[in-house]
């Protein structure tokens, strides 16, 4: 079997306010085939200071076999001691979530590009803030066009 891409990403949140529409949106991505989520750590710290750690996966029987070595690198990556540590840099009542998965929409191109003799050479993202001026310019093109 062969894998898309993987990627771990940290998401901060300061003052969470859930209001439940981030699961669903992951969910809407998993059904789809867009992303398949392996492992997730949430780390809070609560308005006393108190922290819980939770790990989820929606992975189960077979599929959990099959990324078995990714989740045990992801533990091996994540110490509890890590968790902690990160759990101490939280202001209190914020928080963070890690999580692993695997890009399942960019499978068949990746083993395209590998097939042909291509690898990844740099990967980056668009800092949110970029995006945001971004967004904000082409408002303003959009309003001076009308």
């Amino acid at each position: 079997m062969k894998f898309g891409p993987l990627e771990v990403m940290a998401v901060g949140f300061d003052k969470p306010e859930f209001t439940g529409r981030i699961m669903p949106e992951l969910e809407a991505l998993r059904k789809t085939g867009v992303v398949r989520l392996i492992d997730m750590v949430w780390v809070r710290k609560n308005t006393m200071g108190d922290v819980k750690i939770v790990e989820a996966s929606d992975l189960e029987g077979e599929e959990a076999e099959l990324y078995r070595p990714f989740l045990d690198d992801l533990l091996s990556m994540f110490t509890e001691d890590d968790l902690l540590l990160l759990a101490r840099s939280l202001e209190n009542d914020s928080g963070a979530a890690l999580v692993l998965f695997e890009h399942t929409w960019a499978s068949k191109l990746q083993n395209a590009i590998v097939e042909a003799g291509g690898f990844l050479l740099a990967q980056d993202r668009v800092p949110q803030q970029a995006l945001k001026e971004l967004e904000e310019l082409a408002e303003e093109e959009l309003a001076a066009v009308d």
